[in-house]
C-alpha cells in the first residue's frame, strides 16, 4: 500500500465519517404540544440510510404517523468542538427573522441593521487572542488561517431573534504551539513555514489557559453585557445543535451547564437575557468523575452536558447524576426555596417502582 493509499485508510476513520457509522446515536426530539412528540429515526436500505419521522404519544409511548424521508445528509463536525461544519462559510450570523447580523471588526463584536442599515459597535475592548464569538477549535486553527475562511461569530440566537448569547475567549496567556510545514501551499513554494497558535496542555495552570465569558447582547436596546456566572476554562460553545447554553422557547431565560476544570463540580444556571443576571439551580461536586463523554453516545442520553435542562414554565430542571454509580435523571421543583443534589427525583428509579407495580 503507498503512501497516498494509507492516508485515505487512515482519513476514513476520522469522526466526521465514524459518527454515522452508528445509526440513531443522536436522536433529535421535537415536542409537538405537551402530550406528544416526534422525532428521526435512520433505517438502513439498499440505497443509503434513510430517515424516518415518528410521532410519539407522550403517555403510553405508542407510535404512529410515521414519513419516510430522502437518504440521510453527510454532516461534518470540528474535531475538537463537535461544532457542525456547514460547506458555506459565513462572515455574518443572522438572527432568526433575518432582520440583524453580527460580524466581526477588529476582534470586537458589530452589530448590522439589515432595515436600516445601521452598524453599531457593540464591544471596544477585543483585541488579538481576546475577541468576540471567536474560533475555539484547537486542532483546526492552523488550517482555517492557512485557509483564509471567512468565519462568522460564534452566537446562539433566542428564538424571538431579539436577544443573542456569544462570548469573549481570552487566549493571551495561553502557550503556544508551533508547527512546521515541510513546503508551502504552493508547489513552487518549497521553503518551510512556521505556524503558531495559542494550545493549552494539561499540566498548564488554571491562569495559563483560555478563559471564556459569557455574554449576552440585546438587539433592540443595542447593548452587550456579561452573564454573571465564572469564566469557563474549557472551549465554549454555541452552535445551535451543540451547544451548551439553550434558551427557553418564549426567550425569557437562557440555561447552561457550568463545568470546572478537572470535572469534579458541575452547574446549572438560569440566566435572564436582560441584565445577565443568573440563578444557580442545581450544583454537584464529586471526588471522581462527572462524565461528559466526548460529543459522543456514552448513555441513554447521550452525554452528560446536554442531558440537563430547564422545563418552559420553570417549574422543574433535569440534571443527569451519576452519584448513585450509574446515568441517572433527576428532576428538581425550582419552586422550592433550597434545591440540593439530594431533594432531587430519580427518575429511572421512581420508572421501576412503576412497572413492578
Amino acid at each position: 500500500m503507498d503512501m497516498y493509499a494509507k492516508y485515505e485508510a487512515a482519513g476514513r476513520l476520522l469522526t466526521q465519517h465514524t459518527r454515522t457509522a452508528v445509526l440513531n446515536g443522536r436522536p433529535s426530539i421535537t415536542w409537538v404540544d405537551g402530550s406528544r412528540f416526534f422525532y428521526m429515526r435512520q433505517i438502513p436500505g439498499k440505497e443509503g440510510v434513510k430517515r424516518v419521522r415518528v410521532q410519539v404519544d407522550a403517555a403510553t409511548g405508542r407510535e404512529w404517523a410515521k414519513e419516510t424521508y430522502g437518504p440521510l445528509e453527510e454532516v461534518r463536525y470540528e474535531q475538537e468542538t463537535g461544532r457542525k461544519l456547514h460547506n458555506k462559510k459565513e462572515e455574518r450570523a443572522y438572527s432568526p427573522d433575518r432582520a440583524y447580523a453580527l460580524f466581526t471588526e477588529d476582534h470586537n463584536l458589530m452589530l448590522l441593521d439589515r432595515k436600516s442599515k445601521e452598524i453599531i459597535r457593540l464591544t471596544r475592548d477585543g483585541e488579538e487572542l481576546n475577541e468576540y464569538g471567536c474560533y475555539v477549535d484547537i486542532y483546526s486553527q492552523i488550517t482555517v488561517k492557512r485557509a483564509g475562511q471567512p468565519e462568522a461569530p460564534h452566537v446562539l440566537w433566542s428564538p424571538n431573534g431579539k436577544y443573542f448569547i456569544t462570548y469573549r475567549g481570552d487566549r493571551r496567556v495561553c502557550k503556544k504551539l508551533y508547527l512546521l510545514s515541510s513546503y508551502g501551499d504552493s508547489a513552487s513554494e518549497l521553503r518551510p513555514g512556521l505556524w503558531e497558535y495559542p494550545c493549552p496542555f494539561a499540566t498548564d495552570s488554571d491562569e495559563e489557559i483560555p478563559h471564556y465569558t459569557l455574554y449576552v447582547g440585546n438587539v433592540e436596546e443595542k447593548t452587550i453585557r456579561a452573564v454573571d456566572a465564572p469564566d469557563f476554562l474549557y472551549p465554549l460553545f454555541t452552535d445551535e445543535d451543540r451547544s451548551w447554553v439553550r434558551w427557553l422557547d418564549d426567550s425569557s431565560a437562557f440555561y447552561f451547564t457550568w463545568i470546572k476544570r478537572g470535572f469534579q463540580e458541575g452547574r446549572l444556571y438560569l440566566g435572564s437575557p436582560k441584565d445577565g443576571k443568573t440563578k444557580l439551580l442545581v450544583r454537584e461536586v464529586t471526588n471522581d468523575f462527572l462524565n461528559l463523554g466526548a460529543f459522543g453516545q456514552v448513555d441513554g442520553y447521550e452525554t452528560y452536558l446536554f442531558s440537563n435542562f430547564v422545563t418552559r414554565d420553570r417549574k422543574y430542571a433535569f440534571w443527569q447524576s451519576e452519584k448513585s454509580g450509574y446515568a441517572h435523571l433527576y428532576r428538581f421543583d425550582l419552586e422550592k426555596e433550597e434545591v440540593s443534589l439530594e431533594s432531587g427525583t430519580d427518575l429511572f428509579r421512581e420508572a421501576g417502582k412503576a412497572e413492578k407495580s
